[in-house]
């Protein structure tokens, strides 16, 4: 039942970020009132919020896998890494 939700929560954060990224493109092509797209200074104070956030889910991410690969590249203290 846990692992249920865990997964049910995981996938529901992926698409949330996955919607958000994709309105923040969208914003970008999308022609305002004067015709015109944004440009990227009116881009930055439109989601600067948001794209801080995703550079701190982007360097979380990138720690949690600097931390897998340590974790997997350690030695086994059981004496299997030789094993075929």
């Amino acid at each position: 039942m846990s692992q249920n939700i865990t997964f049910r929560n995981t996938a529901i954060f992926i698409l949330a970020v996955v919607v958000m990224l994709a309105v923040m493109i969208g914003s970008i092509y999308y022609p305002f009132p004067n015709g015109q797209p944004m440009d990227v200074e009116g881009f930055i104070k439109l989601w600067l919020r948001e794209v801080i956030l995703l550079g701190g889910i982007l360097i979380a991410f990138i720690f949690v896998g600097i931390r897998w690969l340590f974790q997997r590249s350690k030695p086994r203290q059981s004496g299997e890494q030789n094993a075929p």
